[in-house]
């Protein structure tokens, strides 16, 4: 019979076996009413930390990742899963990290951070990603597969098109800033192109005779020649051909010969040489001259192979002028002669043909 005590009615009685210290007591499966204890269900007040084998919630759904919902009930949602056979964490929305350090945005270890797009490293399908004042740092490989693309605050713009101008195609993904003239420098690198427009000059520096180019090819290039800027072409045979010289002027007060240009021929050449020689007085007088000489050079000798030779006729107003060539030791000279008391200004343009 049931014990009453005091008015209330005792209908069973319940039996509490010694517990142990943080296991979390829990009803006996075995319907004797009686409390039972596990090792692996334990409670550590100290931390507010609850330890269990398996944990089960009747209104989870397989693959979805668990997490606090309101009131602290345990529950889940299609935005966020888990796959256990690619180990791959899936998630539909936004992703805030809010512990990292500063300048931290997200660290893959030992893989890449992916989305359920394969092979890609970074995607955002659903609008794009946005690092607010954070560095993001890619040490691997950033593939970009979408439609546009901006850097340093420019609108996305498309990928310029192959027939595009190169700095208005850099401006307007933000590379390059616009407006003004823009150098393009190789650091000694090649630029190649099947034909180039210029609407302004080509500068060159002196340069030393380069190798020979491949077959079928030419390269054109200033180089120095006694002091002076030439213009020369080098084949693929190793010729060098002169193209055309710096001029050369000096200035003549009387009659006495004076060297206006010295040129050092190539050793083991023959070379011709027409000198285009003009001239103009304060008077105002002028003239003009052409001369040809041939030479051979072996060593420090140089030999005539024929007299100076005037081509056409001399254009002059005073008779007693006069341009020649001549040679002294390993160089051919262009030597002009003035007039008393008269100061006439020279100038002279070598053209060379060389054969080896």
């Amino acid at each position: 019979m049931p014990a009453r005590m005091s008015g209330v009615s005792v209908r069973a009685i319940v039996q509490t076996p010694p517990l142990a210290s943080g296991r979390v007591p829990f009803g006996a499966s075995d319907g004797s009413g009686q409390l039972a204890h596990e090792a692996a269900l334990a409670y550590d007040p100290a931390t507010d930390t609850l330890t269990a084998g398996v944990v089960k919630g009747s209104g989870l759904t397989a693959g979805r990742v668990a997490l606090s919902g309101a009131a602290g009930v345990i529950t889940d949602d299609a935005g966020l899963t888990y796959d256990t056979a690619t180990d791959a964490l899936t998630i539909a929305g936004s992703m805030i990290v809010s512990g990292g350090a500063a300048g931290q945005a997200i660290q893959a270890t030992t893989g890449p951070i992916r989305s359920d797009y394969a092979g890609t490293a970074f995607n955002a399908p659903n609008g794009g990603a946005t690092f607010g004042g954070a560095t993001v740092r890619v040490d691997g490989v950033l593939d970009h597969n979408g439609a546009t693309v901006g850097f340093y605050g420019v609108t996305p713009a498309t990928r310029p098109g192959a027939t595009a101008e190169i700095k208005a195609g850099l401006a307007s993904l933000g590379i390059l800033t616009d407006g003004g003239a823009t150098p393009l420098d190789l650091d000694g690198g090649s630029l190649t192109a099947a034909n180039a427009v210029l609407s302004g000059y080509v500068e060159r520096v002196e340069i030393a005779d380069p190798s020979a180019p491949a077959a079928n090819a030419g390269l054109v290039y200033l180089r120095d020649v006694a002091g002076k800027t030439q213009l020369a072409a080098r084949f693929a045979t190793g010729a060098i051909k002169p193209i055309v010289e710096q001029p050369t002027t000096v200035q003549t007060t009387d009659a006495t010969v004076t060297t206006l240009l010295a040129y050092t021929p190539t050793d083991a050449k023959t070379t011709l040489i027409v000198a285009l020689v003009a001239a103009r007085s304060s008077v105002p007088t002028g003239a003009s001259y052409i001369r040809r000489f041939t030479v051979r050079r072996a060593g420090g000798t140089v030999t005539a192979i024929s007299t100076v030779e005037t081509i056409g006729s001399d254009d002059e107003d005073t008779a007693a002028w006069d341009a020649t060539l001549d040679i002294s030791g390993t160089t051919v000279r262009v030597r002009v002669t003035g007039a008393a008391a008269t100061t006439i200004d020279w100038c002279c343009d070598l053209w060379l043909l060389e054969s080896g």
